[in-house]
């Protein structure tokens, strides 16, 4: 009945949100060449509408020397420039579409963990949680299903409340603040999955892992969930691992940003992430912002929201890193395919004026040391000293032999440039329901920027 009732509301009073997803369903089944036709000429319709009504981006391209009229066919898409974040921050107003009706722009800001916060505007008429749906639905899962949600995003007031169980009734939604997740809201969450006899969950990466933790030390017996679909930070290897225990299903990792949402996200039985490609267009880049998607080599990545003309979002470096695994030319369902996010581009420990540690590395060094590390945090003070935080499995002794390799493995990277300690802790702050690998408190723009421009 839930989901019979589920599509029923999206019938009647969203329709538009119905029929969208009708047609992402249909996508699926496209052929390889008409899926590619239609990326390109989402593209160049998106370029042209942005150079008629934003203008920021009129006065941008007249001045980089750029015409829409040069963006014929994809070999073209190289001459399209980049945007990047600071623009975004210094010309907001002049963003929008002459188009756009302010009444439906919603605005979204970015937490700012990586540099200064940025605001960015959706058309709130663009059903962009259907792109969910369909993810659910490559799992086995329905929409209409008892879930539970981890966010900072909660109904908190009686009328929140009432307003949230009207809309998704007769779903049941348990919540969990992630500004709040202490022992005592999580046994209290957790009693409730299998009491309102919860589907799937979708949170926050720290905050998921928060729960499992607790699961696991106290040896909660958790069941009848078929998903878990993690959101906001990169899943690491030890992650998953410790939530596929704790939760005894599996675990959906999902890309997105504030500025673009539901990027990619994991197919099952794959080890990487599938773009969502009639939504979005997603670009690898080297460092002289030449296109690479074909060699497969680890670079920046550009999104192009093609659903964006109200707020224009074309070409943008969300300063993430990642590779192209196949291209929508190459891949067997016509989704283009990249490497799990391995780490932003200002995530990196810098050892002296020439070298510095890549955040995409970084991100990896604890995975195959599951049975010995809990969790572990790189951290940079303004000395330049690395702390190496690391969470210990209970009942490892800080002496084990292979908690000493990781260490040894990491002092060898460090190879005497900088100062180095090991910090075992008892837990990892996250940042927000966030999960943070690597902090530095070292905000040298020339490095960390050096991608950044104006105009």
């Amino acid at each position: 009945m839930k989901k019979s009732v589920f599509w029923l509301k999206n019938f009647l009073f969203r329709n538009k949100a119905f029929r969208a997803y009708r047609s992402a369903i249909d996508y699926e089944n496209y052929p390889i060449e008409k899926k590619v036709s239609l990326s390109l000429q989402s593209r160049i319709e998106l370029v042209q509408s942005a150079y008629l009504y934003s203008p920021f981006y009129k006065s941008f391209y007249d001045r980089v020397g750029f015409n829409p009229s040069m963006f014929v066919t994809e070999s073209d898409w190289d001459k399209v420039p980049v945007l990047e974040k600071d623009m975004i921050r210094k010309y907001t107003s002049d963003f929008f579409s002459k188009v756009a009706v302010k009444g439906r722009m919603k605005e979204a800001t970015t937490g700012g963990s990586t540099g200064k916060p940025l605001k960015v505007y959706k058309d709130k008429t663009v059903p962009i949680e259907i792109v969910g749906w369909r993810s659910l639905n490559w799992w086995g899962v329905h929409p209409g299903d008892n879930n539970g949600v981890v966010n900072r995003s909660v109904p908190k007031t009686l009328l929140q409340k009432i307003r949230n169980f009207i809309i998704w009734w007769p779903t049941k939604r348990i919540f969990l603040d992630a500004t709040s997740v202490t022992n005592e809201n999580i046994e209290h969450f957790v009693n409730l999955i299998s009491k309102r006899k919860i589907k799937y969950l979708v949170g926050y990466c720290g905050s998921l892992e928060k729960i499992a933790d607790y699961i696991n030390k106290n040896n909660v017996k958790v069941g009848g969930l078929k998903l878990i679909w993690s959101t906001t930070s990169p899943l690491a290897k030890p992650v998953r691992i410790k939530m596929e225990k704790a939760f005894n299903c599996k675990i959906m990792d999902q890309y997105g940003s504030v500025e673009v949402f539901h990027i990619a996200v994991q197919k099952p039985d794959e080890e990487y992430l599938t773009v969502n490609a009639d939504f979005v267009h997603l670009d690898i880049v080297d460092s002289g912002n030449r296109i690479i998607n074909e060699t497969g080599e680890m670079g920046d990545i550009l999104v192009t929201d093609l659903y964006s003309n109200c707020f224009p979002i074309i070409k943008y470096r969300l300063g993430d890193r990642s590779r192209m695994i196949k291209t929508i030319e190459t891949s067997k369902d016509g989704f283009p395919k990249i490497d799990f996010v391995k780490g932003r581009i200002s995530d990196f420990i810098i050892l002296d004026k020439d070298t510095y540690l890549d955040g995409a590395y970084l991100t990896t060094i604890c995975d195959g040391y599951e049975d010995v590390i809990n969790s572990y945090q790189i951290y940079q003070d303004r000395e330049y000293k690395v702390f190496l935080r690391i969470v210990l499995i209970d009942g490892i002794d800080i002496h084990n032999e292979r908690l000493n390799t990781v260490i040894n493995n990491f002092r060898q990277l460090i190879d005497g440039k900088v100062e180095f300690a090991v910090e075992f802790v008892s837990e990892i702050p996250d940042d927000r329901g966030k999960r943070r690998f690597i902090i530095s408190d070292i905000r040298n723009a020339e490095k960390i920027n050096d991608h950044s421009h104006s105009f």
